[in-house]
């Protein structure tokens, strides 16, 4: 081997350490860079490390990654994580190659952490939620594909409308997620029936539109006075997410 060649092999293998060893609070300033994600008691190295996440003030739980070696050799950046937090545990992949970035998730949720979301909309649910297959691609134009599931038990839900205080009892609904036109969709059905019952779209400028249908309405024991079929979206709603 030649006096370059050595120069290299060392200087690879420089880099390699240097990557395995860094310090895990390098990811701290890398979340930085997403508006309102930020990383706290980052501990471990940045192949294998741990943190606590916040977004946008909001406890987000504690992370745990460790990077993947095998995803290298298929030229693909690849990355195990586990999220959990108090009542909920979430885990996946995250790949990325020159391509394209995919996301997976799986995993199960309480009613709790979900009621700490909801309550600023006075509205508190019961029962448990699961994640399955979910997968999400974002490619350099926008979300490319999307595929998965996320199933509600159903269960009791008080919510206000009006300053009056309202309950209904829903049934088990399984949601599917897709990505028409380049936009995540989430259409959510009564698992017995498949009946539509919610539909939620995440548009390219970072707008949440939930949709609910008439039979929606007659669930939550305020049916829709109008016409149409039970599957026809009666009400839609919209805020700012991202």
């Amino acid at each position: 081997m030649t006096k370059v060649g050595y120069v290299l092999v060392g200087a690879a293998a420089f880099v390699a350490c240097a990557v395995l060893f860094a310090p895990a609070r390098i990811a701290t300033g890398v979340a930085a860079r997403y508006d309102g994600v930020a990383l706290q008691g980052a501990a471990g190295t940045l192949w294998n490390g741990e943190a606590h996440v916040l977004y946008k003030g909001f406890d987000a739980g504690h992370v745990a990654w460790s990077v993947v070696p095998s995803a290298l050799f298929a030229g693909a950046l690849g990355v195990d994580w586990r999220l959990t937090g108090a009542g909920y545990e979430i885990f996946g992949d995250l790949r990325r190659t020159v391509a394209a970035t995919t996301m997976t998730a799986a995993g199960a949720v309480a009613a709790a952490p979900v009621n700490r979301v909801l309550g600023k909309y006075e509205i508190r649910i019961a029962g448990d939620f699961e994640l399955s297959g979910l997968a999400v691609q974002v490619e350099p134009g926008g979300i490319g594909a999307a595929s998965g599931e996320l199933r509600w038990s159903g269960g009791g839900t008080v919510y206000r409308l009006s300053g009056q205080t309202y309950a209904a009892d829903f049934p088990p609904m399984v949601g599917r997620l897709s990505a028409p036109d380049g936009e995540l969709m989430l259409k959510a059905v009564a698992a017995d029936s498949g009946t539509p019952l919610i539909e939620s779209r995440l548009d390219g400028e970072g707008w949440l539109h939930i949709g609910i249908t008439k039979r929606f309405t007659t669930l939550a024991g305020k049916p829709w006075q109008g016409g149409g079929a039970d599957d026809d979206v009666v009400l839609t709603v919209a805020e700012k997410l991202l």
